[in-house]
């Protein structure tokens, strides 16, 4: 496989290939705990402060992640893309409104920046 593919494409097209051979999981449920499982693994890594232990079980969450999104019949390297275009756009709605009150955004309230932010979701 190559490895000039973006990460996301990859783990699906490996998902893919590992589902071609019986390796999956049957339900949806069984992804949203296996999903949940990795999350606590993670958690505990960072009780532990393992830098080497996060890395691999934030992979191994964003792994689950891919093979929901496999099991939804869903491209995840698109559904991240179209998320980063959202992001990028609220985004700089919340700049701008920063700054026509000149202000930055790090002087906002949190409320401020979620009020905002849920108005830019009116764009989407």
């Amino acid at each position: 496989m190559s490895k000039k593919l973006p990460a996301l494409r990859k783990c699906q097209l490996l998902q893919d290939i590992a589902s071609r051979d019986g390796f999956e999981f049957k339900h949806i449920q069984e992804v949203f705990e296996k999903i949940q499982e990795e999350i606590k693994e993670l958690k505990e890594a960072l009780d532990i402060g393992d830098i080497k232990q996060l890395k691999h079980e934030l992979g191994d969450i964003l792994i689950s992640v891919v093979e929901l999104a496999r099991f939804l019949n869903l491209d995840a390297e698109e559904c991240l893309e179209s998320a980063n275009e959202r992001f990028e756009r609220r985004f700089g709605y919340l700049k701008d409104y920063a700054k026509s009150i000149n202000r930055s955004i790090s002087e906002l309230s949190l409320e401020e920046i979620d009020r905002v932010w849920q108005q830019s979701k009116a764009f989407d």
